[in-house]
């Protein structure tokens, strides 16, 4: 175990864990000295300076003096250091000499604390310095490459500031504004006499100009020009509703290119704003391309969607990645205008609360004659026409509530490299009627899962398992469509099905016929276990038919032998979910409804069934957390619908469970 390859290896596994990595770390550091130098650089690698006061820093200040080498992200917040920290620029910023990565941050209740005793020039002196000592800080780090600052659009950052980001770190690729303003602040009047200055080596002008009247230009130009110096060589840049005080330069006029950009993330409202999105849209490498905020706007749709669709569309832009993920939705042509337009398919589509309907999938599955000699390294041949949903790899549809369960399968089904899924619902009988059509097409013998790409890593979507009143599923009538398994070659059978058509499958209700039904699918590892206990008084039990449905969902689903987070719950629930929620019922996880089908889900890292009404019992916990131990946490949603109690008593019994297999696991090896 001394060596430095096993050491390496477990350190850099417990560091991409999820949750208790720091803590795991450090315990490894106590293992011996060998193990204490593996992990400094794990445990230092990133410092945020936001958890601790001024005792606990000086506590630390040998600490940091001997580790500082180490530390490649550093985490600042406005205000908060000069008040609580005095000594910050004694004690931490100058031993800080390898930094990666700064995020400059600022709480929104510390840019004027009423509570302080200071008046405005205290406060704007107090800002001056710390900005000098931010600007100190990236000179020493030239080897940054990532500098993000939230600011309040209050305290505007110096001269000295943007001159350091421009002229100080030759290797920054990327670059994060959020709610800062570039030009003339509060704070420009403390400590300077005029309002012009000499730019430096940022113009063109010779040092020895210095005392022509040409040579000053006003601050807010020097700024502006500072800023536009960043942009035009970085790669990556978000600029998230960013003031500027100054209209025009001449470089912004003719001088910005953004030769090198190939991310760009951008949200914005004025002109000005605006004018630069539609400069950084001409970059040529531009490949990621993201209009988002974190903050909510009151901007409707009609009034800002149509001016991007029609400046991105007219573009061509080939691009890689597109995230729409905003609270201004797009409408269903709006988004088909996009997709139309870009020159090449898509890896990855994000949209959010958009009016993503059947344009836009027409739109996303359409084959383009003009992508037949494109190739992502997929696969694809000359021969092949290509569309978004052939290489599409990430797609989010959520919120979209124009997405129905149909297209939701219809995507599931016709997107070959699909690995991240997010939508609103699909039904069961949605994917079994999938299954059915393809089996009534090949044979009974294809036994690959059509329902869904086999490469999905991440399933996030709600199924419905009921698409009507549950009273009409065990009413059942003799016309009702017949459910069949039959057997399979392999250890996971697939599902054999007639089926009526769905129209008429809504006026007469579901019957079943049970039996033909073949539970042998059950995995020979969770046949010993008994079946659970009766649900509790008052919990309506499934019906036969019932059950059939869930085991063949559960079979479908278990064909994802890759899936490593699974998300079945509700999200923001529609109006209508309110209405009647005996309509829309979701997967039932108990044991004998057909979870133990699930049993070859090894990669399996998380489970979400928020909002779905649960009523386990020890043994289907039992069972969850032995064929789930991979979980790096406790399933996120209720055991037990009504009774806290219960279910942080199945919550512990989980938890121990795990405990137990993964002791058992780390004793054998």
């Amino acid at each position: 175990m001394d060596l430095p390859e096993i050491r390496n290896f477990v350190i850099s596994c417990l560091s991409t864990s999820s949750t208790n990595s720091r803590s795991d770390i450090l315990s490894c550091s106590r293992v011996s000295k060998a193990w204490l130098q593996t992990c400094l650089s794990y445990l230092w690698h990133t410092f945020d300076l936001r958890r601790f006061n001024d005792h606990q820093l000086h506590l630390r200040h040998q600490g940091i003096v001997n580790n500082a080498h180490l530390i490649r992200r550093i985490r600042l917040e406005h205000m908060q250091f000069y008040e609580l920290h005095p000594h910050l620029q004694d004690c931490v910023l100058p031993y800080c000499r390898a930094l990666q990565r700064i995020d400059f941050t600022e709480t929104w209740t510390g840019v004027d604390d009423n509570a302080t005793e200071r008046d405005h020039l205290d406060k704007a002196r107090l800002r001056l310095k710390e900005w000098a000592d931010i600007a100190t800080l990236v000179r020493q780090n030239p080897e940054l490459q990532e500098f993000r600052i939230e600011n309040s659009n209050v305290w505007t950052p110096p001269v000295a500031f943007w001159k350091a980001l421009a002229e100080g770190v030759p290797e920054l690729r990327s670059f994060q504004v959020v709610r800062a303003t570039v030009g003339k602040g509060r704070i420009d009047s403390v400590g300077n006499n005029g309002n012009n200055i000499v730019r430096g080596s940022a113009s063109n002008n010779s040092s020895g100009s210095s005392n022509s009247s040409e040579s000053c230009v006003p601050e807010e130009d020097v700024i502006l020009d500072f800023f536009l110096d960043i942009c035009d060589r970085i790669e990556e840049l978000h600029l998230d509703t960013v003031v500027f005080t100054r209209v025009k330069t001449e470089r912004w006029i003719n001088g910005l290119t953004f030769s090198h950009l190939q991310k760009l993330t951008y949200f914005g409202r004025s002109t000005m704003q605006f004018e630069l999105f539609y400069k950084a849209l001409d970059a040529p490498e531009l490949r990621k391309l993201a209009w988002r905020s974190p903050y909510r706007t009151t901007e409707q749709p009609a009034i800002i969607a149509p001016f991007l669709t029609a400046e991105i569309a007219k573009r061509h832009l080939a691009l890689e990645a597109l995230d729409l993920w905003e609270e201004m939705p797009f409408e269903d042509r709006e988004l088909q205008s996009i997709l139309l337009s870009l020159s090449r398919p898509l890896l990855s589509l994000q949209v959010k609360d958009s009016e993503f309907a059947t344009q836009a999938l027409e739109a996303l599955l359409t084959p383009r004659s003009s992508w037949t000699q494109w190739d992502a390294g997929n696969g694809f041949t000359g021969g092949l026409m290509a569309s978004h949903g052939s290489t599409i790899q990430t797609l989010n549809l959520q919120g979209c509530v124009m997405v129905t369960s149909a297209m939701v399968q219809r995507l599931l089904q016709n997107c070959p490299q699909l690995e991240f899924f997010a939508a609103w619902e699909i039904k069961g009988i949605d994917i079994l009627s999938a299954q059915t059509e393809n089996q009534a097409q090949h044979g009974h013998d294809q036994i690959q899962p059509v329902w869904a790409c086999r490469k999905l890593r991440q399933l996030e979507v709600f199924i419905s398992v009921f698409s009507f009143p549950q009273e009409a599923w065990r009413r059942g009538t003799t016309t009702a469509p017949e459910y069949r398994t039959t057997p399979s070659a392999t250890t996971t059978a697939s599902t054999s099905m007639t089926i009526s058509s769905p129209s008429s499958a809504l006026t007469t209700g579901l019957g079943w016929n049970t039996g033909g039904f073949n539970s042998s699918t059950s995995s020979s590892s969770s046949s010993s276990i008994s079946a659970p206990p009766p649900p509790p008084p008052g919990f309506s039990s499934f019906s036969e038919g019932e059950r059939q449905l869930h085991r063949a969902v559960y079979r479908e689903l278990a064909q994802l032998k890759g899936l490593e987070k699974l998300v079945i719950g509700k999200w923001r629930l529609a109006t209508q979910y309110f209405q009647n929620p005996t309509e829309e019922q979701g997967l039932d996880l108990r044991w004998d409804s057909g979870l133990d089908a699930l049993a070859g889900l090894t990669q399996l890292r998380e489970l979400d069934f928020r909002s779905t009404p649960q009523n386990l019992g020890e043994r289907d916990v039992e069972w969850m957390a032995g064929h789930f131990c991979g979980m790096d946490e406790v399933p996120r949603g209720r055991f037990t619908s009504h009774d806290a109690q219960r279910h942080q008593v199945l919550e512990t019994r989980f938890r121990e469970v795990q405990r137990r297999i993964k002791s058992s696991i780390a004793g054998g090896s």
